[in-house]
């Protein structure tokens, strides 16, 4: 099938004048038929010579050169005869003449078979249609949104332009890591705050002030802060006279901080990382599922035995444990 060129009527021509001047070019629909031109003029003609069906538009992009692309969907699924693609003319509204043929094109002999639907072949092709616009500053279209395709070349602009914008966000997320303490302000904030007042990774201050909220009036605090309120941590050290450490964890669900605990005495620091992780393990039933029993009572946890417990927290005590070790691990 080879079209040439679309030739403007002179309904076109008229419509395409006022455009210059500011009128809204806009195109309605896409005209597919098989009649036969002959010897007839193709600027006088205000309809195709035997319209087949019509073409919802699905594009229109401005080209330069005083140039517009025009697109359309042919699909032969609703076709009851099949016939020859003869014949093709885009259509437009005239705000003093109501819709006109705009431009036209015959294939003459070259016209190509579209056959009708139930057959063995299946028929849907993109058609792009060059009108020209000249220098019209307002150049619109009637399109169905829900009949638009996409081409490929779209679809790879698109998924280069997407795989840079997510390269660009993940360079963005600050990393956060266990080898730098960072040493914020002297009651740098108070004890009721969210973790998003604090930078990123583990911060540890001082406190002075009596109504900050904080344990007790002098301490330290350290924060261990890993994305946006999901995952937080702090402990507290009193520097009082009665020296005490405590410990709580973000509660994300609720959007608030937890009870303060104090951490047993004899109580290593792994052990202690682990009790306050054990409220996260209660809420993650993941865990739950990945628990097992050998045939001697132990319990297996992620292919590692934990033995025998007596006791919940016990039980998820180690548990923890072991996702703080697998997670240590993944990082190294």
């Amino acid at each position: 099938m080879a079209f040439g060129g679309l030739v403007l009527t002179n309904r076109g021509r008229t419509l395409q004048a006022k455009a210059q001047t500011g009128t809204e070019l806009k195109y309605t629909r896409i005209g597919i038929g098989d009649g036969n031109l002959g010897s007839g003029s193709i600027l006088d003609l205000n309809r195709l010579i035997n319209r087949i069906k019509y073409l919802d538009i699905t594009k229109i992009q401005r080209r330069s050169g005083g140039r517009a692309i025009i697109g359309g969907v042919l699909s032969n699924q609703e076709l009851e005869q099949g016939f020859y693609f003869r014949e093709i003319g885009v259509f437009a509204e005239d705000p003093d003449n109501g819709e006109i043929l705009y431009c036209y094109a015959n294939a003459r002999e070259l016209a190509e078979y579209i056959p009708s639907a139930g057959g063995p072949d299946v028929i849907e092709k993109a058609i792009d249609v060059q009108t020209t616009v000249g220098n019209a500053q307002n150049v619109t279209a009637v399109i169905d949104e829900s009949l638009i395709l996409v081409s490929k070349n779209e679809l790879d602009e698109q998924r280069v332009y997407l795989e840079q914008y997510t390269q660009d966000e993940i360079e963005k997320i600050p990393t956060p890591t266990s080898e730098a303490v960072n040493m914020l302000e002297l009651d740098f904030a108070s004890a009721s705050e969210p973790p998003s007042v604090y930078p990123y990774g583990i911060t540890t201050f001082r406190t002075w002030n009596p109504e900050s909220g904080w344990p007790t009036q002098h301490g330290l605090v350290t924060t261990n802060y890993q994305q946006d309120n999901a995952y937080a941590y702090q402990t507290f050290l009193s520097t009082d006279s009665d020296a005490v450490f405590m410990y709580r964890n973000w509660a994300s669900d609720r959007q608030e901080w937890r009870e303060w605990r104090r951490m047993a005495d004899g109580e290593s620091l792994d052990e202690h990382v682990a009790n306050a992780a054990i409220h996260h393990t209660h809420n993650n039933k993941i865990y739950l599922d990945q628990l097992n029993e050998d045939t001697d009572g132990n319990l297996i946890y992620k292919g590692e035995r934990i033995g025998k417990k007596t006791t919940v927290d016990a039980l998820y005590r180690d548990v923890a444990l072991l996702n703080l070790q697998q997670e240590m691990n993944d990082r190294v």
